[in-house]
This record gives C-alpha cells, structure tokens and sequence, in this order.
C-alpha cells in the first residue's frame, strides 16, 4: 500500500506532467499568439485550482 505523501506526490507530478501535455498540444497547433496565451491563462488557472485542492486533500488527510 502506497502511504500518503506519496500518493499526494504522484498526482501533483501526474498534473504537471498533464499540464505540459496540454501546453505542447496547444503550442503543437501553431495558433495566432493571442489564441495561445488565452488558452495558456486557462489552462494555468485550472492547474492551479486543482493543484490548491490536491493541497487541502492532502493536508486534511494528514491532520488524521
């Protein structure tokens, strides 16, 4: 059984590794600069509020 932090580690890496995945596709499409950087804000913004959920689901988990 994997303990705690290391699940928590594992998909914080697992989000960065889909973030980029996204920023490549994104880059890979060869869109006007403006389309580009709407798109990277976005996908930034969702990466950050899964990353702050992933945060308090860990601490949560840790104070038990």
């Amino acid at each position: 059984m994997v303990d705690n932090d290391t699940y928590f580690q594992e998909r914080l890496a697992c989000l960065d590794e889909k973030r980029e995945q996204m920023l490549a596709i994104l880059k890979a499409r060869n869109c006007d600069k403006t389309f580009y950087h709407m798109y990277q804000y976005k996908i930034d913004d969702l990466y950050t509020l899964e990353k702050q959920r992933l945060y308090q689901q860990w601490n949560k988990t840790s104070e038990k």
